[in-house]
């Protein structure tokens, strides 16, 4: 494995892992403070990014975080996204991603999605969940039903919804 930071630690090392063949789909994961893609193809790579659901819910205040507050978030996911596609170049189109973590599967519950088995977290769902968040940052809780109710739920929502913007990336599946 490369001596590159962005690439040496056992979270990357996981994550290349997913990627038994020229046919693995891409996997998407995340911890507190990183959210990693591996990808396949001939050569496999992995793309660890410098945010997790903690990092960006730490600056934000019990509740909805405020408009100015989802706006960093916003601003910082897709600041570190452009410095690892500058420094590793970005990842191929990919139509959707794997995701073995629970908390994405909360979020889809909380979403409306089922909470259990297969389930496929399509980027319009997120993009809804994402404008409902929104309006509640802007004062509108009535907004509210159908959103996590942690601040780390609510910034994995912001990140999946960046992630699915700017990779772009159309759906996430959750395995059964």
């Amino acid at each position: 494995m490369s001596t590159d930071p962005l690439l040496t630690s056992d979270f990357a090392e996981a994550l290349l892992a997913t990627q038994t063949g020229s046919q693995a789909p891409a996997t998407l994961r995340f911890d507190a403070t990183r959210t990693g893609l591996a990808f396949g193809g001939t050569v496999p790579a992995v793309r660890v990014y410098a945010f997790g659901p903690a990092s960006l819910a730490r600056h934000w205040h019990p509740g909805f975080p405020t408009p100015a507050q989802l706006e960093y978030a916003i601003a910082a996911v897709e600041d570190e996204l452009m410095r690892v596609h500058r420094h590793c170049g970005p990842p191929p189109s990919l139509a959707s991603a794997v995701c073995p973590d629970p908390e994405p599967r909360a979020l889809a519950a909380s979403l409306g999605l089922p909470g259990s088995g297969r389930v496929q977290l399509l980027r319009e769902a997120v993009e809804h969940g994402f404008g409902r968040l929104a309006a509640c940052a802007e004062g509108r809780p009535s907004d509210s039903g159908g959103l996590p109710q942690d601040t780390n739920g609510m910034a994995l929502l912001l990140i999946l919804r960046e992630l699915m913007h700017h990779l772009p990336l159309a759906a996430l599946e959750l395995p059964a």
